[in-house]
């Protein structure tokens, strides 16, 4: 499969982005980790550090995805809460850094990048695209930020 072998080439696990922090891609060959490693680049947090929901994982299994859904806001919300922070939703706005969200049909199709201000800062698929294409900033519909509690 072509994403078992961009994994054995070595695939970059971060880079340093233009304002100097670190971005975190996707762990290849999962695609279902746009999420996390927007959030991980988002909050300079590595993406190890962060739950894991394992959609796509799931979702192979038969888990119905509601309940997939419900689980993953689930462990989301606990890490947030155990770390002092919470989740805002929003449209896009002119932070200095939020995760801002493409929709794309299909579920849990979305992808996650992370803004500044009205720019991509950064998309953790990079080069690749998910599932091989890219996304201009004016396909963000909403985003997401954090704020402590």
């Amino acid at each position: 499969m072509i994403l078992e072998a961009l994994r054995d080439r070595a695939w970059p696990r971060t880079k340093r982005l233009a304002d100097g922090s670190t971005g975190y891609f996707i762990p290849l060959p999962r695609l279902d980790a746009c999420w996390a490693a927007a959030v991980a680049t988002c909050l300079q947090v590595p993406i190890e550090e962060l739950p894991d929901s394992r959609i796509d994982e799931r979702l192979q299994a038969g888990w119905d995805p509601e309940a997939i859904n419900a689980d993953h806001w689930s462990q989301w919300g606990h890490w947030l809460e155990g770390h002092g922070l919470r989740i805002v939703e929003h449209a896009p706005l002119p932070l200095r850094r939020w995760v801002g969200i493409v929709p794309e049909p299909g579920v849990f199709h979305n992808h996650a990048l992370v803004m500044a201000g009205e720019r991509i800062l950064f998309d953790p698929v990079g080069a690749l695209g998910y599932p091989f294409k890219r996304w201009p900033a004016s396909r963000v519909r909403w985003g997401y930020s954090f704020t402590t509690t």
